[in-house]
């Protein structure tokens, strides 16, 4: 996977595939090679190619809440924002912590223009995470749509700066 993955950045797209394609072959119970390939697909505009693989992946390791944050993100960019959300969700139990899985969720719905679950989550993610001024800023901008913030979105905005800031 390395050097696929070097192929990759160095924008050899060909032989980056062959290299995925063979590590897959190599080692099919290995959920990062399936993931690994997905990311590959995705990443190459064949989101209908990848989504299997990313299931695989999945199937293979279903506490692991990273191949499941991997589909989110592909289908995110895919622009299907309302299944990634659903995805993510399904991240959640096993994401230590929750804070990408959470963040994502809220973000990917948000995104949907499901503001009140949207904002739930993004409140979450910034309360359990009060250092990451990005998680700040994605919550004010959320709750300049809803009324059941805890405070108004310039407070969170000034939070966001200030520790942006620091």
């Amino acid at each position: 996977l390395g050097l696929a993955d070097s192929l990759y950045r160095q924008k050899n797209l060909e032989r980056a595939e062959v290299h995925y394609r063979e590590a897959l072959d190599l080692d099919r119970a290995d959920e990062r090679n399936w993931s690994a390939y997905a990311k590959f697909l995705s990443r190459t505009d064949r989101f209908a190619q990848a989504k299997p693989l990313f299931e695989r992946a999945m199937e293979l390791a279903p506490s692991d809440s990273k191949y499941q944050i991997d589909l989110g993100a592909a289908l995110f960019r895919e622009g299907a924002f309302a299944d990634a959300a659903r995805v993510f969700e399904g991240a959640m139990p096993y994401d230590e912590a929750a804070g990408v899985a959470l963040s994502n969720a809220g973000a990917s719905y948000y995104l949907a223009n499901d503001f009140e679950r949207a904002c739930a989550m993004l409140q979450s993610a910034a309360f359990a995470h009060q250092d990451k001024y990005q998680m700040w800023g994605n919550l004010a901008d959320c709750c300049r749509f809803v009324n059941f913030c805890e405070a108004p979105s310039s407070t969170y905005y000034q939070k966001a700066l200030g520790l942006a800031l620091s």
